[in-house]
C-alpha cells in the first residue's frame, strides 16, 4: 500500500512539475545567461575599446644595473599605463605618487621590491583593489605592493604583483 501511494505521488509531482507554464513568458531575460549578472551593472562593450592595464604587458629594456632604478622605471611604466584615456573607468587614475621603493631581495636576474605609493582616481567609479585608504583630498594613500621582477632576453618583466611578500 505504501508503494502505491509513493508511486501515485511521484506521478502527480512529475505531471505538475512538467506542465508548469506559469514561468514561460515572451519577455527578454534581464540577466546574462552565462554569468547571471544583471544587465544594468554588466560592463557594456564600447566602440572605444576600453581596457584594463596588465602588469604582464610591461617590459623595460635598459642597460642599467641598479635594481632600485630598474624598479622605479618599471613601476612608473605600470602606474602610467592606468592614466591613459582608453583605460576602463573603474581602473583609471589621474595621478600617482611613488613614496618609497626598497629592494627586498634578489639579484639582477630575479629580484623583489617593495613599493609604497598613492593614486588619485580619475572618477568616482574607481574600484579600489588590494589595499589603501581614501583620503579627504581624493587620493588613495598607504598603498603597498611587493613586486617580483625577472630579467629576460627582451628586458625586465614583472612576474607578479601582490600586497604581501
Amino acid at each position: 500500500m505504501g508503494k502505491i501511494i509513493f508511486i501515485v505521488l511521484l506521478i502527480v509531482f512529475l505531471f505538475v512539475g512538467c506542465n508548469n507554464t506559469s514561468q514561460i513568458t515572451n519577455e527578454t531575460p534581464k540577466n546574462d545567461l552565462i554569468t547571471g549578472v544583471p544587465e544594468d551593472i554588466r560592463p557594456t562593450p564600447s566602440k572605444e575599446n576600453l581596457y584594463e592595464p596588465n602588469y604582464k604587458d610591461i617590459s623595460l629594456k635598459t642597460d642599467v644595473s641598479d635594481l632600485k632604478e630598474i624598479s622605479e622605471e618599471l613601476f612608473d611604466m605600470y602606474l602610467k599605463s592606468f592614466t591613459e584615456s582608453k583605460v576602463i573607468e573603474y581602473a583609471r587614475i589621474s595621478d600617482y605618487k611613488v613614496e618609497d621603493i626598497k629592494i627586498e631581495h634578489g639579484n639582477i636576474d630575479k629580484f623583489q621590491f617593495y613599493v609604497r605609493y598613492s593614486i588619485k582616481p580619475a572618477s568616482e567609479k574607481y574600484v579600489i583593489a588590494g589595499n589603501g585608504i581614501y583620503e579627504s583630498d581624493g587620493w588613495i594613500g598607504h598603498r603597498v605592493y611587493f613586486i617580483n621582477v625577472k630579467k629576460e632576453e627582451d628586458g625586465f618583466k614583472i612576474l607578479s604583483i601582490g600586497t604581501g611578500p
